[in-house]
């Protein structure tokens, strides 16, 4: 065989060598608890990018995903080859104690430009803080009107009660006890209601609302925002 021709050989394997191999990557998750405590067997998922799948739309981008589990210092090291040298990693279901927790970390270029040789830093510690279940809270959640169907207010131009459990207005409209949100539509102009939603939120009363014709059209509104949600 020739010496191009060994030459060219040799230069096509090792462009197929970078292509195909992934650089690999090493990181360390420190997990901890929201006063600084380590948290040892509890186990933790990672994953990066792994190839792109033709599909609807711009396609999927399918990640290859791996598993550890916390030592006796909150600690667990992952090495994987990645692509892309983008991780996301997290808590797994069925946490006990703790609300889910999770981040992300991106490595830098590779060393040299040569995208077979590892990610750097090599091996970075990363904190994950998760926050203990301490007084937990119920939450409700309900779904008045619908498909086919309306929530239609007893009354204009007069605060109405709505009780969340009840899923229905406090009395004298309804069988509710507890007020959890007041509705109030009134007639802001001879051509226009305004419908408001009233919500307890630190302690006092906020509201947010909407204007709209009465043909219909709507103007939606915000009204005493609480601050911390701008």
């Amino acid at each position: 065989m020739k010496p191009i021709v060994i030459l060219l050989l040799l230069i096509s394997i090792v462009c197929v060598f970078i292509l195909v191999i992934k650089p690999p990557a090493k990181i360390t998750i420190h997990v901890v608890s929201d006063n600084g405590i380590s948290i040892p067997n509890l186990p933790i998922n990672l994953s990066t990018f792994n190839y792109w799948k033709p599909g609807e739309g711009f396609g999927t981008d399918i990640d290859s995903v791996f598993s550890g589990i916390t030592d006796s210092k909150g600690m667990v090291t992952f090495t994987i080859l990645s692509e892309r040298g983008d991780m996301a990693f997290g808590t797994v279901s069925g946490l006990i104690g703790y609300y889910p927790g999770g981040g992300k970390y991106q490595f830098k270029n590779v060393y040299g430009g040569v995208n077979w040789r590892p990610w750097r830093p090599w091996n970075p510690t990363v904190e994950l803080i998760l926050k203990p279940i301490k007084n937990p809270i119920p939450m409700y959640a309900r779904s008045v009107g619908g498909m086919g169907s309306n929530l239609t207010l007893p009354a204009k131009n007069t605060p109405i009660g709505f009780d969340l459990v009840a899923a229905d207005f406090v009395s004298p409209y309804g069988q509710g006890t507890v007020t959890d949100f007041i509705f109030n539509l009134s007639d802001k102009d001879p051509t226009d209601y305004a419908l408001t939603l009233s919500f307890s939120h630190n302690g006092g009363w906020n509201s947010i609302g909407a204007s709209f014709s009465k043909s219909g059209k709507l103007f939606p509104y915000v009204e005493r925002c609480p601050s911390d949600w701008l």
